[in-house]
């Protein structure tokens, strides 16, 4: 997933489930975009990060807000999102 306005971008990654080995390539995944950020039509934008999921491992979750990664978790009964946003943002 990825959207982004004149002066912001947001880059997700989307599972069923997410787990801790996932929050790390997600992470891996940011500072590539950063380094090709002209290919990526991101310069001079500030590049957030998130993880999407049904299900959330909790130390996934702890492990994404750690490192400044939204957090949301679909939940399908309800028909809505969990949204957890990090203590602090990090920026890309």
């Amino acid at each position: 997933m990825f959207l982004h306005s004149n002066t912001e971008a947001m880059a997700g990654r989307v599972k069923i489930s997410v787990y801790d080995e996932d929050v790390r390539d997600h992470i891996d995944q940011l500072e590539c975009l950063r380094k090709y950020e002209k290919e990526a039509h991101i310069q001079n934008k500030r590049l957030y990060g998130a993880v999407v999921g049904v299900y959330v491992c909790p130390d996934a979750r702890n492990l994404a807000l750690k490192n400044g990664l939204y957090v949301l978790e679909i939940m399908e009964d309800e028909s809505s999102l969990k949204t957890d946003k990090p203590p602090k943002c990090r920026v890309w």
